[in-house]
């Protein structure tokens, strides 16, 4: 665009200060411009990594219309900071070229539509941000819904005892490779004992029940052994029927 025409179109924006004027200046830009140039669709491929790779373009308005991977860009000039296209949609600056940077990314593109204000105002369609946000929402949804059911798998264990007062019996023997976490416990004797809960390495529960007495938790923060590999075992002071119903999962 040479300057003349340049002249005529920064009268038009200082003029009316909005976009879509048409009158004796913007006619007679698009005389002398045949509306060649007013605006046009970058479409970049990012299968092919870039540096600071230059684009031409003299204007003030950038949509970003896709960025399938990781983009950045930089205005004008090489040592301004880096704009990154993956979080930014629209762009207002004066500018006479602008430099990409990416990573090889294959099947990928970088789509943006250029123009000038005066002549050409784009816009990000609300309806497909919404639609967009409403598809980014479902899959952080879905994501936490799979870490936090799927990809758990409850372990319940059933203990009982007449006397295990001689040696530890093993509540929990966990798969191999693996830890035991505890989140819930319930207990319950017939008869009034000292049981004494270890994990392996050491003692991490004493509980004092009365003649059928017993106790429940739910740990706020679930106990998890010390050890892949090491059992859940319980002692008791003396001989006497106990239950005990442990759940958790394993890591």
């Amino acid at each position: 665009m040479d300057k003349f025409i340049q002249e005529r179109f920064d009268r038009l924006e200082r003029k009316f200060q909005t976009p879509f004027i048409y009158n004796v200046d913007s006619d007679f830009i698009l005389q002398q411009t045949g509306g060649d140039g007013l605006y046009y669709l970058f479409e970049i491929d990012l299968s092919t990594a870039r540096i600071n790779k230059k684009f031409t373009w003299r204007g003030d308005r950038l949509l970003i219309l896709d960025c399938e991977a990781s983009a950045s860009m930089r205005l004008n000039n090489t040592n301004n900071s880096l704009i990154d296209l993956t979080k930014i949609r629209k762009i207002k600056a004066p500018m006479r070229e602008f430099y990409i940077t990416n990573s090889a990314s294959a099947g990928n593109y970088l789509r943006i539509l250029a123009g000038s204000k005066g002549m050409f105002e784009i816009d990000y369609d609300l309806e497909t941000a919404l639609d967009t946000l409403e598809t980014t929402l479902e899959t952080i949804y879905a994501r936490q819904n799979e870490t936090i059911i799927d990809k758990i798998t409850p372990v319940p264990n059933d203990f009982q005892s007449a006397d295990q007062s001689g040696s530890a019996g093993v509540i929990w023997n966990p798969t191999a490779g693996k830890k035991w976490v505890l989140s819930d416990i319930i207990i319950s004797s017939d008869t009034a004992l000292t049981l004494e809960f270890d994990d392996g390495t050491a003692l991490f529960l004493k509980l004092y029940l009365s003649a059928n007495g017993g106790a429940v938790s739910n740990f706020r923060v679930p106990i998890v052994s010390a050890t892949a590999d090491n059992d859940l075992t319980v002692q008791t002071s003396g001989a006497g029927n106990i239950s005990i119903t442990t759940s958790g999962w394993e890591i």
